[in-house]
């Protein structure tokens, strides 16, 4: 049986975050294949999420960074494949792995690409346009890219990410994998325009853009919705919400804020209308996902369409989300319309078959023929070189100075 070890700086919240839920699809996608999964993580022991880990065959382990302990760790497995979760990591251990079992397959998992993400913010904060060549200029993206060739394979989750890597920096295609969200169609409880009420906003308070959203949400679009839709209430839903945003929960002006939602699906489906409204971010959004699953009309920024295809975004400014959400609020035939165009976005989103078999066989290949596949990836050759020189001894420096204190 192949082992594959997946190092992150997390446990995976099936129940808190869309990262959560793309790890374990990603969890099944091995499991489907017939891998032996360990899961390695350096964070502090969440006894919940590692049992629902275990609960599925799965072994966790903690990990330390700047140890050789992870050398040992390493060869007790020996995985003919490491997958790291996001860039971050596969900096802190990436060359460990290459030192320790050089002939395993390394794969980069993603998630979005930060360095997109992190670039619209500083450029939303700085009141700036954001375009290709900002992105371009700062240190973040240079140290994802660095590290995306020094993998054999990097996931990416959305469609418009593949085309910027594959355009902008003309990435090379043999080291991508495109792989979108699996999602399952969910029995919804199909409720009908009069049966739904309210406005519902649902976002991991640890992930900045959703901080944005709902700040832009509570002083600028709510006042003007407000004044046209006086009885609706707009309900914010959300695991780890900050204080600065639990304060916004003012129940007489309509502006409820709960807290972490028992049950993603239920809320949603019960909403009228689910709001995304981005000023920034990367990746495939899982608000807007579940929107479409629940077949709940959802007005997004084009931000939060990004990955999607057939849904309209509007623009960013305050006025023109607001009167949108107004208009398909009070307006039964066109958010019947947007209900007609889920139905249709969902059947594309859940068939994925194509993708799946696609990754597994590059895969494969990739197991077969992977000195022939670093040969051709000379520019990750270059990288590998560098990070065994420079991060290789920054760390070992960080594990002497820690056994000597």
């Amino acid at each position: 049986m192949s082992q594959l070890v997946i190092i992150s700086a997390n446990w995976p919240e099936f129940d808190a975050t869309a990262a959560g839920l793309r790890m374990y699809e990603l969890i099944d996608l091995f499991l489907d294949q017939g891998y032996q999964i360990h899961y390695a993580t350096t964070a502090a022991l969440n006894e919940f999420h590692r049992d629902a880990l275990n609960n599925k065959g799965i072994e966790t382990h903690s990990i330390e960074l700047n140890s050789d302990t992870f050398d040992d760790f390493l060869k007790e497995f020996s995985p003919e494949v490491v997958l790291f979760d996001r860039y971050v990591v596969e900096e802190q251990f990436g060359w460990r792995v290459s030192e320790t079992l050089p002939n395993t397959v390394k794969i980069l998992d993603t998630e979005d690409l930060h360095s997109l993400r992190v670039s619209r913010q500083l450029a939303h904060r700085e009141n700036t346009p954001w375009n290709v060549d900002y992105w371009k200029a700062q240190d973040i993206t240079k140290r994802e890219l660095s590290s995306m060739y020094r993998s054999d394979l990097n996931i990416i989750i959305s469609s418009d990410e593949m085309n910027y890597l594959k355009e902008v920096f003309e990435f090379p295609e043999q080291l991508l994998s495109y792989l979108p969200f699996t999602p399952t169609l969910k029995e919804s409880q199909n409720l009908s325009y009069t049966e739904r009420k309210d406005l519902v906003f649902i976002g991991n308070g640890m992930h900045a853009p959703n901080r944005d959203a709902v700040d832009f949400l509570k002083k600028e679009i709510w006042p003007i919705v407000r004044k046209e839709l006086k009885e609706v209430k707009l309900h914010i839903y959300g695991a780890y919400l900050p204080q600065s945003v639990l304060n916004y929960h003012q129940p007489k002006e309509g502006f409820l804020v709960h807290g972490k939602a028992k049950n993603a699906s239920e809320v949603i489906s019960k909403a009228r209308i689910n709001l995304a409204p981005l000023h920034y971010g990367a990746g495939v959004k899982g608000k807007v996902i579940e929107g479409i699953l629940c077949k709940t009309p959802t007005v997004c920024t084009s931000i939060a369409t990004e990955g999607i295809d057939g849904l309209s975004p509007i623009a960013t400014d305050a006025g023109s989300i607001a009167q949108r959400i107004v208009e398909l609020y009070k307006d039964e035939n066109q958010w019947m319309q947007e209900v007609n165009l889920y139905t249709s976005i969902a059947s594309q989103l859940v068939d994925t078959k194509e993708y799946i078999c696609t990754f597994k066989t590059q895969l494969n290949e990739i197991r077969t023929n992977l000195r022939q596949h670093r040969s051709t990836n000379y520019i990750g050759q270059l990288f590998n070189y560098e990070a065994n020189k420079s991060t290789k001894y920054f760390s070992k420096w960080i594990e002497e100075k820690n056994k000597r204190s």
